[in-house]
């Protein structure tokens, strides 16, 4: 699911997600995070939320 070149490696994987809302300023800021959660659960990794890129990187390709 994740590729190491397409999430930055200072961000935990809900900051990686929130990323593209701060650019396009669609989702107000106080919605991001939540939405964040929904769309990490939605694809079954809700629990990785907090976990920083190189561990769900490596989590994500057994």
């Amino acid at each position: 699911m994740f590729q190491f070149f397409q999430l930055l490696p200072t961000l935990t994987v809900a900051e990686n997600v929130m990323l593209p809302m701060d650019f396009a300023r669609t989702v107000p800021v106080r919605e991001r995070h939540d939405r964040a959660q929904r769309l990490l659960e939605r694809v079954g990794i809700g629990d990785q939320a907090n976990k920083a890129r190189s561990w769900a990187t490596s989590a994500s390709r057994r």
